[in-house]
């Protein structure tokens, strides 16, 4: 060896520390794929009826809605009973004959109703209401998913969740 040169250093790392170098990537890879991921929940707040991806009820305004990537749809709006009533009978969800009546039922003791829940933690206000005087309409099949609507008399809101069919 040439005495004028210096031995070249070299790098040297225990097992360990590239193991702990390779558990610290992986958990900042994770952490921002999270945030990165296309597929979140789409949350949109205070919007006119117009700019909703949904048919909504004549004279619906103020509304949010929640789609998670599942298909589950959550929305809640203001809107005045008799409208919402002819919403529901044009056919939200099944089809209905003129000679079929959907069945509503009066809600008769506090009902809890939850805002968004299951699909995100984005949440303005309240994450629950309680709806004391209203009433409840809910449609299911295997073929068709579910629609349920809650309307709270005293605030004049809507609360309506859709969830798609199940596939087989």
């Amino acid at each position: 060896m040439n005495s004028d040169q210096a031995p070249s250093p070299r790098l040297r790392f225990s097992l360990g520390s590239l193991g702990c170098f390779v558990a610290l990537l992986c958990l900042v890879l994770a952490t921002t794929s999270f945030w990165l991921w296309p597929w979140q929940t789409t949350v949109r707040q205070h919007l006119p009826a117009s700019e909703v991806p949904l048919i909504l009820p004549e004279g619906a305004k103020d509304v949010s809605y929640a789609i998670h990537p599942s298909g589950e749809f959550r929305l809640e709006f203001d809107v005045n009973e008799p409208e919402l009533i002819a919403w529901i009978k044009s056919g939200v969800g099944p089809t209905i004959d003129a000679d079929q009546t959907p069945y509503i039922e009066e809600i008769k003791r506090p009902t809890y109703v939850g805002r968004f829940w299951g699909l995100t933690s984005f949440s303005r206000g309240e994450r629950s209401i309680t709806i004391h005087e209203g009433f409840d309409y809910l449609y299911s099949t295997r073929e068709e998913g579910t629609i349920t609507v809650c309307f709270d008399r005293a605030s004049g809101r809507a609360y309506c969740m859709l969830v798609p069919p199940i596939p087989d």
